[in-house]
């Protein structure tokens, strides 16, 4: 098949939804660091060149990822959430949290690795649109939470969006580690250094929504 470049607006979406697959298969096989522009270049059938028409960098097809599963997450939150608004039930909202984020692991992982690698190689423009839709999705979750916890001010709610994500950073990697530690911490030695992600960070948002809600 001879690779034609597209031209009309759907054209054009229809290739960069391509490309975003192919990034997301990629990285599910390979990991992303081991996944290249080239490489996901060559599964959609078009030069490393061609894809530059349609995103400035590996990063850059990496981040509307991102942008997409962070849209679906705070989406699947808001109805999830809404039954508890004036509720104050801070085991159910940590627990909601800790599961969703479990269920998308593309999400968690790139997260992890925004600020140090993600948020590199684009233009102004680009780093720019994604931080407005960021704030946007930030803004809503941060609404939903107010509104669970109407006595939080909307800088404790902002505290606590922080630390949900820093939580969620530091816990993705410790308990998703390489299959040679994972092998380590099947020895009764070792065992204690295994770390169930979803357990452990609902136990976090807990003390995190206490220590903010709770009287001192």
């Amino acid at each position: 098949m001879t690779w034609q470049r597209a031209r009309s607006k759907d054209q054009i979406e229809q290739r960069k939804q391509s490309l975003l697959e192919a990034a997301s298969e990629l990285m599910d096989e390979l990991g992303f660091e081991n996944v290249s522009l080239r490489s996901i270049s060559k599964k959609v059938g078009i030069t490393t060149a061609g894809t530059y028409r349609y995103f400035e960098s590996k990063e850059a097809i990496y981040l509307e990822l991102l942008t997409v599963d962070l849209a679906e997450w705070v989406n699947s939150l808001e109805r999830q959430l809404a039954q508890y608004a004036d509720s104050g039930d801070i085991e159910s909202v940590a627990a909601i949290m800790a599961k969703s984020v479990k269920e998308r692991p593309r999400m968690a992982v790139l997260l992890s690795i925004l600020t140090g690698i993600l948020e590199k190689n684009l233009t102004l423009k680009t780093l720019a649109g994604f931080k407005r839709q960021f704030l946007e999705l930030w803004l809503r979750l941060g609404n939903t939470i107010h509104v669970i916890f109407p006595t939080l001010t909307m800088d404790h709610v902002r505290s606590f969006l922080y630390q949900v994500v820093i939580t969620m950073n530091g816990l993705w990697p410790l308990a998703h580690p390489a299959e040679i530690v994972r092998e380590l911490h099947k020895q009764p030695e070792f065992a204690l250094l295994e770390l169930d992600f979803e357990i452990e960070l609902k136990k976090y948002i807990g003390v995190i929504l206490r220590g903010l809600v709770l009287p001192k």
